[in-house]
């Protein structure tokens, strides 16, 4: 990268960090101002707050990834995640929340399913699914920042201007976790210090930047595409169908994906699941809608 690349970059740890101090005092006023912002922001804005949250870049890569290997029948694999969800949400489970007037993930189980035996079980239930699932979460995205970031910046060059031996060790040996540490660690900075405004705003210049950079990206796509190109890829790559078995993948680094038929029912079912349980287990972002907005209880 050029040093424009870096200002950039500093510039937006900058401006994320300094939203953290701008909100701190606001967010320590209580609880409620820490986590919910008060209830006090604006639908919209919490709407492109949700949306950019479901994206990382190690999604991103698995998603490109897929795509590469398996064509567009790999659309398949995004019902697992329960895409309809928005229209459950839209349709009743924004009140419900709203209504319930919770501030934690274990409120809201007591919520649904009461408080007693198995009010209890299911809050006990989802504190430990939470600690082990948030534990790979915190991996699985500190292995892809790691791997993304080492690609565009330099430790091992920086690392030719220390005279310092451990440090130099440090940079070169572990690039990829010197550098997802000092991601996460900023991140984690900027949200203790303004709670769910910090987390809201920033997200919104996520949005901001994550909108221009795909049309960019769209467009570049667009102007190199050729005839060409397109006649060189498989037969089947455009197709949705989703064939029983991929006989090519068996033997191979994909044969996960050889009974791709029997995934493809996996995947269907487990979304379907998901949206008729309603949203995840923890208070979501719609709960602390302005109260003026559609969703006041």
């Amino acid at each position: 990268m050029s040093l424009i690349d870096f200002c950039i970059i500093v510039l937006y740890f900058f401006i994320v960090i300094g939203l953290g101090f701008w909100y701190q005092k606001r967010a320590s006023k209580d609880l409620g101002a820490y986590f919910l912002a008060g209830k006090s922001i604006h639908w919209l804005v919490l709407a492109m707050s949700g949306a950019v949250s479901n994206f990382d870049i190690t999604g991103t890569m698995w998603i490109i990834s897929i795509l590469y290997v398996l064509g567009m029948k790999s659309m398949w694999h995004h019902w697992m995640w329960g895409f309809l969800m928005g229209a459950f949400f839209l349709g009743y489970m924004g009140k419900w929340v709203r209504r319930s007037n919770v501030m934690t993930a274990a409120e809201w189980m007591r919520t649904r399913f009461g408080s007693g035996a198995a009010g209890n079980l299911a809050r006990t239930t989802y504190a430990l699914m939470a600690v082990l699932t948030l534990a790979s979460f915190v991996g699985y995205d500190f292995r892809g920042i790691g791997k993304f970031a080492s690609v565009y910046v330099p430790l091992e060059a920086l690392a030719q201007h220390t005279s310092i031996g451990w440090l130099q060790s440090v940079l070169t040996t572990h690039e990829a976790d010197v550098l997802a540490a000092a991601i996460i660690g900023i991140t984690t900075l900027y949200v203790i210090l303004g709670g769910l405004y910090s987390v809201v705003v920033t997200d919104v210049v996520q949005t901001v930047i994550l909108t221009v950079a795909s049309v960019f990206i769209a467009y570049i796509a667009w102007s190199k595409l050729t005839p060409d190109l397109l006649a060189s890829l498989p037969a089947d790559w455009t197709s949705l169908r989703a064939p029983w078995r991929i006989e090519e993948f068996a033997g191979t680094e994909n044969a996960g994906f050889q009974l791709f038929g029997a995934l493809v029912i996996v995947w269907v079912v487990k979304g379907l699941l998901l949206n008729a349980g309603g949203r995840r287990p923890r208070p979501p972002k719609q709960s602390c809608c302005n109260r003026g907005g559609s969703c006041r209880s």
